[in-house]
């Protein structure tokens, strides 16, 4: 019996020279990598690409600040109860 992925249940497009939005995801990509390496804080590289992959998936603000706040409440960086 084969274990089901997580990456089965989402869509990931294949990667498109000719959409906006996969270049710039790319481009914060590395600037991410760059950042890491460095040491430095990515807390902006990470929200750009967070509205960036919302705008690839269609969601809305608040569907992106709800997927943002259950991923918070799973790593235990945010008080369940103080979120509400």
């Amino acid at each position: 019996m084969d274990i089901p992925h997580v990456l089965d249940n989402i869509s990931i497009p294949k990667f498109d020279l000719n959409n906006s939005i996969h270049i710039k995801l790319s481009e914060l990509s590395e600037q991410a990598h760059n950042a890491a390496n460095k040491g430095e804080k990515l807390n902006k590289i990470e929200e750009a690409i967070d509205f960036q992959a919302a705008k690839l998936w269609n969601l809305n603000e608040q569907e992106l600040k709800d997927i943002q706040r259950s991923l918070e409440e799973l790593e235990g960086t945010k008080d369940v109860e103080s979120a509400e």
